[in-house]
C-alpha cells in the first residue's frame, strides 16, 4: 500500500492506494469529521489553544497542549503553522479550529487576520480566496525601500500589485509617497478588508 501526505486549503490529508492504482482511481482524502475531533481534542476561541481530552500512548495526556510547530516556505516567506496529527493524518490546527466551530470543513482557505500564522484565536480566523490570503500578506523581504507594492528605478518609483496571479502596472512616480498611495488605492479596491500595506 502507499500512503500519499496532500495538502489541500491548507491542511494535510493522506490517500491510500495501491501501488497499481492510478492516480485517478485513488480513494477520496480521508478528513476528520467534527464530532470526532470534538472528541478528541478542546479547542480554546478566546486563545486559539488546543489541547487533547485524552491520553495517546504513554507521552500525551488529557490537558497536554496539541500538536507541533511546522516551518515551511511560502514563495519567499518563512512561515510557521501548528499541526496536529488525528488518526494517522497531520492537519494544520486553523482548518481544524474552523471545523471545530463551524461543524464544516472549509470552503475556502482560512486566512490569519494579523497575519501570525500561530495566532488560532476564533477572532483571528476569516475565510479567503487565494488572492485574499496574499493580499493580506507582508512584502517582499528583499524589498529595500520596506513599503509594499514599490521598487525604485534610477530617480523613479514604480508601483505594481498582484491579483488572481497577473501582475498589474499602477504607474511610474517621483516620489515614493505617490508610489505608495498608488498602491494603497489598487488594494484596497481589489481586496478591501484584505489589503494590507506594510511591507
Amino acid at each position: 500500500m502507499l500512503i500519499l501526505l496532500w495538502e489541500f486549503h491548507g491542511f494535510l490529508g493522506v490517500k491510500i492506494a495501491s501501488s497499481q492504482t492510478s492516480g485517478a482511481h485513488m480513494s477520496e482524502v480521508i478528513r476528520v469529521s467534527a464530532e470526532r475531533l470534538r472528541k478528541l481534542i478542546r479547542y480554546e476561541p478566546l486563545f486559539g489553544r488546543f489541547t487533547w481530552l485524552i491520553q495517546r500512548a504513554y507521552v500525551v495526556f488529557p490537558g497536554d497542549e496539541a500538536g507541533y510547530v511546522r516551518t515551511s516556505m511560502c514563495g519567499h516567506l518563512e512561515q510557521k503553522y501548528r499541526v496536529i496529527e488525528i488518526d494517522g493524518c497531520a492537519y494544520k490546527a486553523h482548518q481544524l479550529a474552523w471545523l471545530y466551530m463551524t461543524g464544516e470543513w472549509p470552503s475556502k482557505l482560512v486566512d490569519h487576520r494579523d497575519c501570525d500564522s500561530l495566532n488560532n484565536s476564533w477572532e483571528n480566523l476569516r475565510l479567503a480566496t487565494s488572492s485574499q490570503n496574499k493580499a493580506n500578506s507582508f512584502g517582499y523581504q528583499n524589498n529595500k525601500l520596506g513599503i509594499k507594492g514599490v521598487s525604485q528605478r534610477g530617480k523613479r518609483y514604480i508601483a505594481r500589485i498582484r491579483v488572481d496571479g497577473k501582475l498589474l502596472y499602477l504607474g511610474r512616480f517621483s516620489s515614493v509617497d505617490e508610489a505608495s498611495a498608488a498602491y494603497a488605492a489598487a488594494a484596497k479596491r481589489h481586496f478591501g478588508e484584505f489589503a494590507r500595506f506594510a511591507a
